[in-house]
């Protein structure tokens, strides 16, 4: 079964990849990334300002933005289980595992910092909960600084749109040499997957709008993105000092389980890989229930 799911984990992956990177550079033309207040709508930032120019008066914006936006989504879920596929049926292959798994958490950085871009209410909320909880993480000072939440407010969006574009040059590198490790022909019946799945992306954008700033959606009580969930109820669970501590250790174990994989029974490593993704399905169903 791995042998058939893997490719079109792969080429999902890249397909993802290349949407995220297009509409980003679309999106880059109109987008100002600004604190300041905007001159056309009151007390919104400029950046806010731009996002609802996007979604308003761009032709097509409102499809770009939410091409982007769930691209993000396919991104990290098919490089999530691409990786825990790996770890299914370990082959040995090092170099291949961690390029996978760099591309996961510089997703997922991507991820976070794109969301605070919009500078609306869930971006306020989000950099002011992962403030407060790096002031109890261990090392949370040097991932505060990484992310820009030190600098003054001016300054802060300006600095997160700047790893932003950083994440996703460092993503198009780790998926280069992860997909140059992994190589597959491109059947005919995995290139029909991974085409159909991109036009039905295009058409499930089209049908929605994202929440624009200053919008009664952008109001109403924002929730963590699906992706976040389980460091959002695992830090309110056990505090976020504890939740660094276990993140820190799951960290170097995913970077050394080359060396030591071999030791663990192939049963353990399938049952771990499936108890995280029923562990994300659980917490979608609660999120959405």
């Amino acid at each position: 079964m791995s042998d058939r799911l893997q490719p079109i984990l792969v080429w999902a992956t890249l397909a993802a990849l290349v949407i995220v990177l297009c509409t980003g550079i679309l999106l880059s033309w109109y987008y100002v990334p600004l604190a300041q207040q905007g001159v056309q709508h009151g007390s919104a930032s400029a950046a806010a300002a731009s996002v609802r120019s996007i979604e308003v008066d761009v032709v097509g914006g409102h499809v770009v933005r939410a091409l982007h936006h769930h691209a993000t989504s396919v991104l990290v879920a098919s490089a999530l289980l691409w990786l825990l596929l790996m770890l299914w049926q370990w082959r040995g292959d090092r170099r291949l595992w961690w390029s996978v798994l760099g591309l996961v958490v510089i997703a997922l950085v991507g991820a976070w910092t794109g969301r605070l871009l919009p500078d609306d209410a869930y971006a306020a909320t989000s950099r002011e909960v992962m403030r407060y909880g790096l002031r109890e993480a261990h090392g949370g000072g040097v991932v505060a600084t990484l992310l820009g939440l030190r600098t003054l407010p001016a300054a802060a969006l300006a600095n997160t749109y700047a790893l932003h574009s950083i994440m996703l040059l460092l993503a198009s590198i780790t998926a280069y040499a992860a997909i140059r490790r992994y190589v597959e022909p491109v059947t005919l019946k995995t290139a029909g997957i991974v085409v159909g799945a991109g036009m039905l992306s295009v058409l499930l954008a089209a049908t929605q709008h994202l929440a624009v700033p200053g919008s009664p959606a952008d109001i109403a009580p924002a929730k963590p993105w699906w992706m976040f969930l389980p460091l959002h109820y695992g830090t309110e669970l056990l505090g976020a000092e504890l939740m660094s501590i276990i993140l820190g250790m799951m960290l170097a174990a995913l970077l050394t389980l080359p060396w030591w994989t071999d030791r663990v029974r192939p049963i353990t490593r399938a049952v771990v890989s499936a108890a995280i993704v029923l562990l994300y399905i659980g917490l979608l169903f609660d999120a959405v229930w």
